[in-house]
């Protein structure tokens, strides 16, 4: 579960592209979606610097939707 403002904005950034079938997005892809939304509603001093910071969100939000995330990315595969 997000534990912050920032943690959550990047959730929702996220939720957002996964159910976007048309466009497989790369990891790089997805950073810079929740940078870019973090840059607008919060200003240029915030970002997602790590690759690590992203994938521990999916992770998060892949157990708290009881891994339905996983199945949806393995649909798009």
């Amino acid at each position: 579960m997000a534990t912050n403002k920032n943690a959550l904005l990047r959730y929702q950034v996220l939720e957002r592209c996964f159910p976007d079938f048309r466009h497989k997005y790369t990891i790089d892809e997805l950073i810079d979606k929740v940078n870019d939304r973090l840059i607008d509603l919060c200003g240029t001093e915030v970002g997602v610097h790590s690759v690590h910071d992203v994938l521990g969100d999916i992770t998060g939000i892949d157990q708290e939707t009881d891994g339905l995330l996983e199945e949806i990315l393995s649909i798009t595969k």
